[in-house]
């Protein structure tokens, strides 16, 4: 093989000082990863001139006319202007079709004298085509420029961006692009390059035909993308399980939600019980975490917050917790229209949050609420909607202290429940009775005013604060009384009430309070 050296037309990339124009400008850019940054500074500094023409028989033509005279390529203004109408009215192909005295004004002739010219047969390279899309997807369309991001594979610091990078600093004095975002490439299972020799491929249409797109994106989230990443139907199994308890969780929130009118029975935030008080300050600890997340372009980081919002804050605890008040008490009982409120706000802002990644998904729900008295005032679609910057009630720091307490030693009180339902002692925890014994005056102090609640939280029928000789020590026994039919507590005033042998005196008021009759004969449930 003969190497040739061929006359080419090439961009001088250190003339006028434009190579350390061009280092110095990138401290102007964003990188995400952060490296990216030194990795394309090296690559400019190291770069040769750019070769500009490239001999093929078709593509975007050098329109250079070269003097049969003298030979000098013609660069005047007035024949690049004439070839510039023609190709905005008819395109590029009369360069090759037209012969080369229509390729120029009548009367043109170059500064020796000459009339006669041939075209230059070159075309121009394929990457500076690309180089300059911003001008015709930003500038020509009067979008703001320059673009908020691109984002292209890592090895794309040598290709695309600099391709884009050097013509627009060039023409423009700045960048097309305030931020860069690079990705690895997708690998099959066994960390292989996919190609159709091998069989490995995935089809991103496969996977959401049999899964769903949403799952797809979720898998994308949680995935490094800064590095290359895997995917097979076995990796997407851990999406899939985060996707249903997601899922799940905004089932269960709106299925509490399909009486709630906000304009009557929403509860003012002083008025909130102190676990919604306290999910509502949590909430606005989730929307600062998911905004972080988003704004560095850390999507793992922003749906791991929302996860764990969802499934430790939310299904494990808050409406976990909130069973009783929100099926057994009155429909229009303060407890349960406080729950309401504070269940009603987390709804509509965990839609939200998670509407950038779980487009689909939030939508769809977002349509079931916006069928309720809550989603009277709501946007037509999820996406004319604001994303959130603050939930309604700013984090009390005293009493996100006490409840995460109160959470630490629920986590003890589910162990014990658990160990006591081994035994066979209980069955369901609400067969239980906890008692907390303490020898700490604080910790003592602490259950003492804590002890309403616990029948609530712990998810038992009766609680009892005793001294001890350990800091905490706790046991569950069986509950005292009988079984009340409608709120599954074990109650000694089970039948207290004449007109209801079979529940309790709380759930019998409720009923009284409700104006519910129930016949002889027929069994009450929550």
């Amino acid at each position: 093989m003969i190497f040739r050296a061929t006359e080419q037309w090439f961009m001088n990339i250190d003339k006028d000082g434009l190579r350390q124009k061009l280092m110095k400008n990138l401290d102007n850019v964003k990188f995400y990863p952060a490296g990216g940054e030194e990795r394309m500074r090296s690559m400019i500094g190291l770069r040769p001139d750019w070769c500009l023409s490239r001999q093929r028989f078709w593509g975007t033509p050098v329109t250079i006319l070269y003097c049969k005279k003298c030979g000098k390529p013609q660069i005047d203004h007035t024949l690049f202007d004439f070839i510039k109408a023609r190709a905005m009215e008819e395109g590029s192909d009369f360069w090759f079709t037209d012969p080369v005295e229509k390729l120029m004004p009548a009367g043109y002739h170059c500064e020796c004298g000459g009339t006669e010219f041939r075209k230059e047969t070159d075309i121009l390279d394929v990457w500076l085509d690309s180089g300059v899309s911003w001008a015709a997807v930003l500038k020509d369309r009067g979008i703001t420029f320059p673009a908020d991001v691109y984002s292209e594979g890592s090895d794309q610091h040598r290709g695309w961006f600099q391709s884009s990078y050097i013509p627009s600093y060039t023409l423009e004095g700045t960048a097309p692009f305030k931020t860069i975002l690079t990705h690895g490439m997708v690998l099959d299972q066994q960390g292989r390059p996919m190609h159709k020799s091998l069989g490995n491929s995935v089809d991103p249409e496969d996977v959401v035909n049999k899964y769903g797109a949403d799952i797809l994106r979720l898998w994308v989230a949680f995935s490094d993308y800064q590095g290359d990443v895997r995917i097979s139907d076995e990796i997407l199994g851990g999406p899939i399980d985060t996707y249903r308890k997601l899922r799940n969780t905004v089932r269960y929130a709106l299925g509490n939600l399909s009486d709630y009118d906000p304009q009557q029975h929403k509860v003012a935030g002083k008025d909130l019980a102190e676990m919604d008080r306290y999910m509502l300050g949590r909430l606005n600890e989730l929307i600062q975490e998911v905004h972080a997340g988003y704004a560095e372009f850390n999507f793992r980081r922003a749906m791991r917050a929302i996860t764990d919002y969802c499934i430790l804050d939310l299904s494990s605890f808050m409406l976990d917790a909130s069973k009783d008040r929100l099926y057994t008490l009155g429909a229009s009982s303060p407890a349960r229209r406080s729950a309401q409120t504070a269940l009603a706000e987390i709804a509509v802002t965990l839609l939200q949050l998670m509407a950038p990644v779980l487009s689909f998904t939030a939508e769809e729900a977002w349509q079931e609420l916006r069928k309720t008295a809550l989603g009277r005032e709501l946007p037509q679609s999820i996406f004319l909607s604001n994303m959130p910057t603050n939930a309604s009630l700013i984090p009390d720091v005293k009493l996100e202290e006490k409840w995460n307490k109160i959470r630490s030693v629920r986590e003890t009180v589910q162990k014990t429940l658990e160990e006591a339902r081994q035994k066979g002692i209980i069955g369901s925890g609400l067969e239980a009775k906890v008692i907390f014994k303490t020898s700490d005056p604080a910790m003592k102090a602490f259950l003492e005013e804590t002890k309403a609640l616990w029948p609530e939280i712990a998810i038992v029928s009766a609680v009892e604060v005793q001294d001890g000789t350990e800091p905490l020590c706790i046991v569950a026994e069986h509950a005292a009384g009988v079984k009340c039919a409608r709120c599954w507590q074990w109650k000694e005033d089970v039948g207290s009430d004449d007109k209801h042998a079979d529940i309790c005196a709380r759930c019998a008021s409720v009923l009284a309070k409700e104006g519910i009759v129930v016949e002889e004969g027929e069994t009450v449930s929550a």
